[in-house]
């Protein structure tokens, strides 16, 4: 029997639809509803009750569109309130970026050394370093809050010069040299 529902894809703004964009090509017969925050948006910057009252907000009207799924594509929702979309949408799969992301890093041979680049909020939550630790005890990981890398990709300023020296003065500020795996959060 077929489930001809939905699959909600949200996020703070609009690099969520990066994630569209995947689950298309992926899904290619499913159906997609996306939702950008865009009047909240960045999320990163917002302390955790914030983020938790956006995200309740934007759970109740995904309710209401009978999901199958919902995904949470913004990694400070994943971070910080994953557990209050799916505390309103009880019926629906819930799946943020972090988990999967971290299962993904797992299961590749030789990662000992794992550089974040996220969000204040992504940064600050350390849920990198507790999923990383319980799959594989010994990799590192280095968390670097990145709000200027963050606006510019909101923007949409992701290649150039002035992209290139923000990020580079980002990688620059952390202690870990060559990482294994780059996340950007």
């Amino acid at each position: 029997m077929s489930d001809d529902r939905r699959i909600g894809i949200f996020d703070s703004g609009v690099g969520g639809l990066s994630v569209v964009k995947a689950l298309r090509e992926a899904l290619p017969k499913e159906h997609f509803y996306y939702l950008g925050d865009t009047a909240n948006l960045p999320y990163g910057t917002k302390s955790r009750e914030t983020i938790r009252r956006y995200t309740a907000r934007i759970s109740r009207h995904l309710r209401s569109q009978n999901l199958k799924m919902a995904v949470a594509a913004c990694h400070s929702v994943s971070a910080n309130a994953l557990q209050t979309v799916s505390d309103h949408l009880t019926d629906t799969l819930v799946v943020g970026m972090i988990e999967q992301t971290v299962q993904t890093i797992a299961q590749m041979e030789s990662v000992r050394k794992v550089l974040v680049l996220g969000t204040e909020a992504t940064s600050s939550s350390k849920i990198y370093p507790w999923y990383l630790e319980r799959l594989q005890p010994d990799v590192e990981v280095a968390l670097v809050g990145c709000p200027v890398l963050v606006a510019l990709a909101e923007a949409g300023w992701v290649s150039g010069r002035i992209a290139a020296e923000t990020a580079k003065s980002y990688l620059d500020s952390t202690a870990m040299t060559d990482p294994d795996v780059v996340v950007l959060g």
